[in-house]
Order: structure tokens, then C-alpha cells, then sequence
């Protein structure tokens, strides 16, 4: 079971390996998801990174189930 750190960890890999943004970019996506701001980029794309993944779409919608 991943915890919040661990998918963090991984919204940040997927951000600057697959989609190739600039580090300071995947830095304030991963921090506004972190804090829960409303930044609808940010939103847009960690929506996107759970689709990547069943597993990590269900650690992080568990009433979507």
C-alpha cells in the first residue's frame, strides 16, 4: 500500500521523466496537490497520472470505487 509520500514521489517522476516539464514546474504541481490548493493545472495534472495507474487511482479516490 503506498502512502502519500510514495505517490507524490511518483506524480513527481511522472511529471519531469514522462511529460518532460521543467523541474521548477513539477515542483509547484507536486506542492499545490500536496497542500490540496485548488490550482486547476495542478488538478489537470495529477488527474491525469491517476489514470496511469488502477492502483494509484483507487489509493486516491476511495468513494469512486
Amino acid at each position: 500500500m503506498l502512502n502519500k509520500a510514495e505517490i507524490l514521489q511518483l506524480f513527481t517522476r511522472y511529471l519531469y521523466n514522462e511529460k518532460h516539464l521543467p523541474m521548477a514546474t513539477v515542483r509547484r504541481y507536486r506542492d499545490a496537490v500536496a497542500a490540496g490548493r485548488k490550482d486547476p493545472l495542478a488538478m489537470a495534472a495529477f488527474r491525469e497520472f491517476r489514470k496511469q495507474s488502477p492502483q494509484i487511482e483507487a489509493l486516491t479516490n476511495p468513494d469512486e470505487r
